[in-house]
């Protein structure tokens, strides 16, 4: 399972200590959820008996990774003259095209190390000590 979206029953069955789903998340690498799970994870958290214990559970997007490439981003855009819904409308061209690229950048890194082209010693790589 990698970059799949979790169906707010997955989520449901893992918390309540369904094995199946278990097994089926630690296999995860990438998980999601879509806004209309999200929805449905945090109402049926607010509407349990065990509101505060369920909502400390509730996955939320997590921002903190990323907000500096997104300064950086969002930087390079108005040094070009970029402002208002025009900004804002590149911003987010911008942003979706960076999966796809960090993707390919290890996916040739990935066929250029199999190749065994290019190999390095070590030595040379580091340097030796002394």
């Amino acid at each position: 399972m990698n970059g799949d979206m979790l169906d707010t029953n997955v989520i449901i069955k893992f918390l309540a200590g369904d094995e199946a789903a278990k097994r089926l998340l630690e296999k995860a690498s990438d998980i999601s959820v879509s806004v209309i799970v999200a929805g449905e994870l945090q109402y049926g958290a607010q509407k349990s008996s065990r509101t505060e214990s369920n909502l400390a559970l509730f996955i939320r997007p997590f921002h903190g990774v990323g907000s500096e490439f997104s300064e950086q981003i969002l930087a390079d855009l108005i040094s070009q003259g970029y402002g208002g819904q025009e900004l804002l409308l590149k911003f987010k061209e911008y942003s979706r095209a960076v999966r796809p690229a960090v993707r390919k950048l290890i996916d040739e890194a990935d066929a250029y190390a199999k190749s065994g082209e290019g190999s390095v010693p070590m030595g040379e790589l580091f340097g030796t000590e002394g």
